[in-house]
C-alpha cells in the first residue's frame, strides 16, 4: 500500500529537534512514504467511495483512505471565563501560573485547556499535584521542561527536554554528543534502519539538559532515562554507568567524543576530543608504562 504524507512545514514534527526531524524524513522516505511538504489540501471531496484532494498547485490526489490530523484548541470560548476574572490567551487557553492557579485565586486549570504540554500523563500529574496541595501534603508541581515524549513513527522517536535550537536561543553554553549507527541486529538482517542519539549538556554544571533519540524502542529507552533526568543526572553520571552489551541503549553511556560546542564564541571551529586531565599516550610503550604505574 502506498502512503502519502502531506504537511504544511518543510519537515514533519514542528517543534522537535531538527536532527530528529531530518533523520525521520529520510527514514520515512526509505520506508516508501511519499512526503509532500508544504502541501495543504485546499479541498477534500468524496469520490466514488474514495477521496479526492485538491492541492495548492491545482493537482489532485485520489486516495482510498484519508486521515486528517487537524490539531485542537481549548474549547473555552463559550464559557465567558473573563466575566469571573479568569484570563485566557489568544487561542482561548486558560492562563495559569506554575501551580496551575488561574487569575481567580480559588480556580485551577490543568491539562490541555492550558495548552502547555498537551499529554494525558501531564494532565494526570498536574491534577494529582493540585489535589495533594489543596487536600493533602504539599508537593512540587511537575516540571514541564522534562516531560518525556514518544512519537510512534517507524522508526519511533523518544525525547525529553528542549531542542538544540531552543537551548541555543536561550544563550546556554552547550556540549553536544551524538551517535548515528546501524544497530548490531541489522548487521545480520541486511536492513538499512539506523539509530540516532543526542545528548545536550550544560557546560557550566555538566547537567544533561536534553536527550533525543530516533530508533527502535526509543520511547521505552527515553522513559527510563527520564528518571535520571528528573534526578538531575550529569554527563559524568552517564559516563560512569556501565553499559549493557549488546544493546542500543548502551550508546547513551558510551558517547565520549564531543561533536560540537554551542554558544562558545571564543572557541575555534575545530573541537578537541581530548578528555580533560587525560595523558596523551603516543605509543604502545607509553601506554604500558602508564598502566604499570596505575596498577602497581
Amino acid at each position: 500500500m502506498r502512503v502519502a504524507l502531506l504537511y504544511r512545514d518543510r519537515l514533519t514534527l514542528r517543534g522537535f529537534d531538527e536532527d530528529l526531524r531530518t533523520r525521520l524524513a529520510a527514514a520515512l522516505a526509505q520506508g516508501g512514504i511519499a512526503a509532500k511538504p508544504g502541501q495543504v489540501p485546499t479541498r477534500v471531496e468524496g469520490n466514488a467511495g474514495a477521496w479526492r484532494l485538491t492541492l495548492p498547485s491545482g493537482d489532485t490526489l485520489d486516495v482510498p483512505w484519508l486521515l486528517n490530523a487537524t490539531g485542537r484548541r481549548p474549547n473555552t470560548a463559550s464559557l465567558a471565563l473573563d466575566t469571573v476574572g479568569i484570563s485566557t490567551d489568544s487561542k482561548h487557553a486558560v492562563i495559569v501560573d506554575l501551580m496551575c492557579q488561574t487569575a481567580l485565586p480559588h480556580a485551577y486549570a490543568i491539562g490541555d485547556v492550558t495548552n502547555r504540554k498537551n499529554l494525558t500523563p501531564v494532565a494526570i500529574a498536574e491534577g494529582r499535584a493540585v489535589a495533594d496541595r489543596l487536600f493533602g501534603q504539599p508537593v512540587a508541581q511537575p516540571d514541564l521542561d522534562r516531560v518525556a515524549t514518544g512519537v510512534f513513527t517507524l522508526p519511533p522517536i523518544g525525547t525529553i527536554g528542549p531542542s538544540e535550537h531552543e537551548l541555543a536561543a536561550s544563550g546556554a553554553k552547550l556540549r553536544v554528543y551524538e551517535a548515528d549507527f546501524k544497530p548490531m541486529r541489522h548487521a545480520f538482517t541486511g536492513r538499512g534502519e539506523r539509530c540516532y542519539m543526542k545528548l545536550l549538556v550544560d557546560d557550566a554544571s555538566d547537567r544533561v539538559l536534553a536527550v533525543h533519540m530516533l530508533g527502535a524502542d526509543a520511547p521505552e529507552i527515553v522513559q527510563s532515562l527520564a528518571v535520571a533526568m528528573t534526578a538531575g543526572a550529569t554527563k559524568a553520571h552517564f559516563d560512569a554507568t556501565i553499559a549493557v552489551h549488546p544493546t542500543v541503549a548502551e550508546e547513551f553511556v558510551l558517547m565520549r567524543t564531543l561533536k560540537r560546542r554551542v554558544n562558545w564564541r571564543k572557541r575555534s571551529a575545530s573541537v578537541s576530543t581530548r578528555r580533560p586531565a587525560a595523558v596523551q599516550l603516543n605509543s604502545q610503550r607509553e601506554h604500558r608504562r602508564a598502566a604499570h604505574r596505575l596498577f602497581s
